[in-house]
């Protein structure tokens, strides 16, 4: 049935067809027939649109913003992401104040324009985004093949090389929460409990990986408002890049700023003339302005699907996985050697040994091995189903050796154990039990001690670089933003050289002000005097001894000291 205003417009259109056949049409007389306003008839009659062809004058985007912003819809669908509206809104918003060139605040869309902005593109249409159970979207098959043969066309037609494939993804610390490690006790039945105070701050490194076995410096997000000096006082490489939030947590500017981060870092180390970067679209900030950036930089995102990155992503499946338990091992290791605390001070000293020990060639490989993207074998996943995604094969490393198990004094301990073997040896058969067991437990107790000597040197010695770690930690490099590890460096060598030379200033003002002061008091004289005092004792003395001086009269002995 139609509306109301579309009877009217029949109406006019036939008012206006009879005008338009006339001379000289009479407006008037066409309205009481057609039972329709005569303005209306007069407008359409000199060439005016009706309301719902017309161009609204009110619009917020132009053309061309509209257009862009379906462009942008367009490439998240490609990448089969979800464009929710308030990401739609955010960007129009963007596009607004891009264009804006006033002083004053720039405009903003309204509260109907999202839904007036779908009417008016006929080419949009609106879906619900329904909830789905993880084991269904990983053991569809369908999903997974389209996955990867969209990834072999993508390679194929842009000519990707192996060491142009990159995986990015975030993994998220909790910076003294470790896990449970396997200990040797005679008790059976104690608990055993490491004794530490638990910082749960969160800290997010964003890591990203190559086919070809390469890695690049992380950025690290920091939940602060501050840059602190205390950040950069380790061995993190220096194009490490520090980032700050209120939680800890990524978000749409610091993707940005870490796609830059990417792009200086990998261009060099391209082969071809583009390169793909595989991530998990669940939570990667696609904004306009990132994808915009892929684009003018030869970057080509490629999203995973929905809830596979457990089985398809390289990170994933074989680099975050060992890169939390070697933090797990350096909570513990730092735990025992005196460290009450670890924070993420401590978190960032132990942060570059914790990549070394994960960011290898053969860990990297191996998960895009295991995931089919290099080399491209697709059965490598598809094969795994039906079976639930719980039989992966999980690869764990060895657990290492803990630095206080090191052998401890060998010196001592080994000449003990020659001397006691060597007892044994020669007097074994006359000596009394009783002295056999006081020699043996003599070399336990060495043993014992030596063991514990050797801890408290490592534990002294770890300690000695907490301090050092903690001297600056109240130091403000920069006020939110990000920041190269290096560039902290500097600031942070800028700052003690002022400070060095502030103090030497400070303690030659005071050094000046008390010989000032001397002298005022008359000090210049007695000194003067006493030097001739000293003189005429030393004369005296070798006339009286010229062979043997006295040569403990010294001058500390005689004058008090100048402070």
């Amino acid at each position: 049935m139609p509306s109301k205003y579309e009877e009217e417009e029949e109406r006019v259109a036939c008012a206006l067809e009879e005008a338009l056949a006339a001379d000289q049409p009479d407006f008037s007389a066409l309205a009481r027939k057609w039972k329709v306003n005569r303005l209306r008839i007069s407008r359409r009659y000199r060439g005016k649109n009706s309301r719902s062809t017309r161009l609204p004058t009110n619009r917020k985007l132009n053309d061309d913003q509209e257009s862009a912003l379906l462009r942008y819809i367009g490439i998240l669908d490609d990448l089969e992401l979800s464009a929710r509206p308030e990401l739609i809104i955010s960007s129009a918003n963007q596009l607004l104040s891009a264009a804006h060139q006033g002083s004053d605040a720039p405009p903003v869309v309204g509260e109907k324009w999202l839904s007036n902005f779908v009417k008016r593109h006929a080419e949009l249409h609106t879906a619900k985004q329904k909830s789905r159970e993880l084991t269904r979207m990983t053991q569809d098959r369908t999903t997974l093949s389209r996955f990867f043969k969209k990834l072999k066309t993508t390679i194929e037609t842009q000519g990707i090389q192996p060491c142009d494939i990159w995986n990015v993804d975030e993994v998220g610390f909790r910076v003294g929460i470790g896990g449970k490690q396997w200990i040797l006790t005679l008790n059976p039945t104690k608990e055993a409990h490491l004794a530490s105070e638990t910082c749960r701050d969160s800290v997010t490194c964003i890591e990203a990986v190559s086919a070809a076995g390469d890695h690049i410096a992380p950025m690290i997000i920091l939940s602060a408002a501050q840059h602190s000096e205390s950040w950069v006082q380790n061995d993190l490489p220096g194009d490490t890049l520090f980032a700050v939030s209120p939680n800890g947590y990524t978000d749409d500017i610091l993707a940005l700023q870490w796609i830059k981060h990417f792009d200086a870092r990998t261009k060099h180390m391209a082969k071809g003339d583009k390169r793909l970067l595989v991530f998990d679209g669940h939570g990667s900030h696609c904004t306009k302005q990132f994808l915009d950036y892929c684009e003018k930089h030869a970057i080509i995102p490629f999203s995973l699907p929905p809830h596979s990155s457990h089985i398809l992503q390289p990170l994933d499946v074989s680099v975050f996985q060992p890169m939390k338990h070697w933090h797990r091992e350096a909570i513990d290791i730092a735990t025992r050697t005196g460290c009450t605390n670890f924070n993420k001070i401590e978190f960032l000293a132990a942060l570059n040994s914790i990549r070394s020990k994960t960011m290898k060639v053969n860990t990297i490989k191996s998960g895009f091995r295991l995931t089919g993207i290099h080399p491209f074998n697709p059965d490598m996943v598809l094969v795994k189903f039906p079976e639930t995604t719980e039989d992966l094969p999980v690869t764990l490393p060895s657990s290492p050796h803990s630095p206080s198990d090191v052998p401890t004094t060998p010196k001592t301990v080994r000449t003990l154990s020659r001397v006691v073997h060597d007892i044994e040896e020669r007097h074994g058969t006359d000596l009394s039990p009783t002295v056999l067991k006081c020699i043996r437990g003599g070399l336990i107790q060495a043993q014992t001690g030596s063991l514990a000597v050797s801890a408290m040197r490592f534990q002294t010695a770890a300690q000695k670089e907490r301090n050092k770690r903690t001297e600056r930690q109240r130091k403000v490099t920069q006020s939110g933003g990000v920041l190269y590890a290096e560039e902290a460096r500097e600031i942070a060598e800028e700052k003690l050289a002022k400070e060095e030379m502030e103090e030497a200033r400070r303690v030659w003002v005071k050094v000046r002000t008390a010989i000032m002061k001397r002298k005022a008091d008359g000090w210049g004289k007695v000194y003067v005097q006493m030097r001739k005092d000293v003189k005429r004792r030393r004369r005296m003395a070798s006339v009286e001894s010229p062979d043997s001086a006295d040569e403990d009269l010294l001058e500390e002995d005689v004058f008090p000291s100048a402070s």
